[in-house]
């Protein structure tokens, strides 16, 4: 056992014999005397280790106790001892120490009571030991519980509520309160791939959550989760390489973050799910397990929605639907009569818009009729001619009867190239491109083709075919669009169709 020799007080250091010591010492345990009443304190030697400070650094008094702790744990400690000295009863405490390891701060045990001495005096005495690791485990559990009880929490929630905005705000509002962090949003993308807009959050600026929209930066958290497709953790923005930061995040002086993204439909994302901090903070991959199955929880309650409007506007749909796709058979079928006096070929012809008509309508039909995805629509125009496309724009969605009567004169353009064009030859791709413009206001879907070969033969005279007649009743009469055509150094076809409402079926 250690001397409590009075003669030996004015040593700071416990000396509890070698084999004691050693024991001490194997099991990451110190012992400490503090006599009462006063400020003189004893330690064995092994405890600066501990504590993680310097050989030499302890002064013999509690100073070095007090001044050791976190100020945060600090009132707590000393509210244990002072106990212990006015009721006599044990004590067991665990603080944090200012020492940082490799995952974070130093926790140590202290347990002690009072115990009398040979010569009649009291003294508190007591052991410490590292209890970091135990500490952590116990921690990184609760983190595990408190989390899954928020999924459970803000699932039920989202099973039951009807508004979408209002689940929206509630999930932003769970992870600022599960992970304790300041500022949570998500960020919803726009129909033309290109822009994300807050549709919900806590803690920024007053009047940006509705309103701020920024473009979807590749040097941003957001832009590098919708990129990439998972997960993004940034321990600090300020030095961290490739990341420039979205603008919200710079303005709000945002250091550490976490971005997942909440799926949507067809592999094109809804958007993002952030939790972010001022401060530099070390989030770690239950973090952003716990981020993501909110966002999970999200993207299936807004597929549900999706679902019922999809079927209400079916419905309508169908009332008026059939009529007007008799009459556009008819009409197809009447231009290609007129435009060939060989019968075969009309039958060919009329069977390949025919089989275009139904490809693009179950495209658009897959979609319940409500909006479509441009990418989706070229890649099923071009499918004949594998490899031999080069496309370029964002991923942008359009409303499902522009979608239908782009398809129509897509499968034009891919007929004629492929008989006048570069599909009619061997080599050589066509370019296609498309994107959405704002303009004093109005929206402007605009979509190019080009085609650079040199015609193949002759064809026949510009503005008098089946392709041209199309385009003159469905772009420019149906959508009051304009269109340009080029056929200097081959055939570049462009249009532009002003859309009051992206996302509407109607």
């Amino acid at each position: 056992m250690p001397s409590f020799d009075k003669e030996k007080e004015s040593q700071p250091y416990l000396d509890p014999g070698a084999d004691m010591s050693a024991a001490l010492d194997l099991g990451g345990v110190g012992i400490w005397r503090w006599g009462l009443p006063g400020d003189s304190l004893q330690w064995t030697r092994n405890l600066e280790d501990i504590h993680r400070l310097p050989r030499g650094s302890f002064d013999g008094t509690t100073r070095t106790f007090h001044e050791d702790m976190l100020e945060v744990d600090r009132e707590r400690v000393m509210a244990a001892i002072e106990e212990t000295i006015a009721n006599r009863t044990p004590y067991r405490v665990q603080y944090r120490n200012r020492a940082e390891g490799e995952d974070g701060p130093v926790w140590i045990e202290a347990r002690g009571g009072i115990v009398a001495l040979p010569d009649g005096s009291e003294a508190m005495t007591g052991v410490c030991q590292d209890v970091t690791d135990r500490v952590q485990v116990q921690l990184e559990l609760e983190k595990r519980l408190r989390q899954q009880q928020a999924v459970t929490s803000f699932g039920s929630f989202a099973l039951g509520e009807t508004q979408i905005d209002a689940i929206l705000d509630r999930a932003v509002e769970t992870v600022s309160e599960t992970l304790g962090v300041p500022f949570a949003k998500i960020l919803e993308l726009d129909p033309s791939g290109e822009t994300l807009f807050l549709k919900a959050g806590v803690g920024w600026q007053a009047g940006l959550v509705g309103s701020f929209h920024a473009g979807v930066e590749a040097g941003s958290q957001a832009g590098l989760a919708l990129a990439s497709g998972k997960a993004v953790i940034v321990d600090d923005l300020e030095t961290e390489v490739g990341f420039d930061g979205l603008v919200l995040l710079r303005s709000h002086g945002i250091r550490s973050g976490v971005s997942v993204i909440i799926a949507g439909e067809n592999k094109r994302p809804y958007g993002v799910l952030g939790a972010h901090t001022r401060e530099i903070r070390g989030f770690d991959s239950a973090d952003a397990d716990f981020l993501l199955a909110i966002a999970n929880i999200v993207a299936n309650r807004l597929w549900q929605e999706r679902i019922n409007e999809r079927r209400a506007i079916i419905m309508r749909e169908m009332t008026h639907r059939f009529g007007n796709m008799f009459q556009l058979v008819q009409s197809l079928f009447k231009l290609t009569v007129a435009e060939n006096k060989d019968l075969a070929k009309a039958v060919r012809d009329f069977g390949g818009r025919l089989q275009s008509l139904a490809a693009a309508h179950s495209l658009i039909s897959h979609d319940g009729w409500t909006s479509t995805r441009v990418i989706e629509l070229v890649d099923a125009a071009t499918s004949p001619f594998p490899g031999r496309f080069v496309k370029s724009g964002a991923d942008s969605v359009i409303n499902a009867n522009l979608a239908f009567d782009l398809g129509l004169v897509l499968h034009e353009l891919v007929t004629n190239s492929s008989k006048y064009g570069t599909l009619s030859q061997d080599e050589g791709v066509v370019e296609i491109a498309w994107r959405i413009e704002t303009r004093e206001g109005n929206e402007i879907f605009v979509f190019e083709w080009r085609d650079r070969a040199k015609p193949s033969r002759k064809k026949q005279a510009s503005g008098t075919g089946f392709g041209s007649r199309l385009i003159e009743s469905l772009l420019h009469r149906k959508w009051g669009g304009t269109t340009k055509i080029e056929r200097e150094g081959g055939y570049v076809f462009r249009t532009d169709v002003p859309i009051s409402n992206l996302t509407q079926g109607l």
